[in-house]
């Protein structure tokens, strides 16, 4: 269970990174 946990865990912070970097980029004057 913990394992599953942190995988999980892993995987929300990787796509809130991801959103994050897409939306400064759009905001530094992408598109």
């Amino acid at each position: 269970m913990l394992d599953v946990l942190a995988i999980a865990l892993l995987f929300l912070l990787f796509g809130a990174c991801l959103l994050y970097l897409r939306g400064c980029a759009s905001l530094k004057g992408g598109r």
